[in-house]
């Protein structure tokens, strides 16, 4: 995100670019944005993450857990080049896909079965790029779901 903004900076010095606005409201010291990337602006995808439709899904060991991340674009960010996936939270996103996706709403769907009662976290990261075919000036955002696991046969 940094290397965009650099890149946003000098533009508009140089050139007379402006760099993509984004809406927010301060209310009581804290900083909102509108839940949708088409009223938010910005450089920055939005997404959400669902598990069994859910922000929370609450499963029986062994059982396969559906994932759905929802991605919105504001128009000034450029295409999705990556999703990555980490279904355990452990910052180890060990499924990732390169893609090309210039859509503005764009559903990834991904499956992860638990094999460890617990508590799990899982997290999808989306990159986006403006100009891609290079590593610089790529913008990042997350989403987690909970997916709570418990022993077969003991779910509430």
């Amino acid at each position: 995100m940094l290397q965009q903004g650099l890149r946003d900076l000098s533009a508009w010095v140089e050139a007379g670019v402006r760099p993509a606005q984004t809406r927010y409201r301060v209310d009581d010291a804290r900083i909102e944005l509108p839940a949708a990337a088409s009223e938010r602006g910005g450089v920055q995808p939005v997404v959400s993450l669902l598990a069994n439709g859910g922000p929370r899904a609450d499963v029986e060991a062994g059982e396969t857990v559906g994932f759905e991340a929802r991605v919105e674009l504001p128009p000034s960010c450029g295409r999705l080049v990556a999703a990555e996936w980490d279904f355990d939270g452990s910052g180890t996103f060990a499924e990732s896909e390169r893609l090309d996706l210039s859509d503005r709403h764009i559903v990834l769907t991904r499956q992860a079965t638990y094999s460890e009662s617990g508590t799990h976290f899982a997290v999808v990261r989306v990159t986006t790029q403006r100009n891609p075919g290079t590593r610089y000036g790529r913008v990042q955002n997350l989403a987690r779901a909970r997916v709570v696991v418990s022993e077969r046969g003991t779910s509430p």
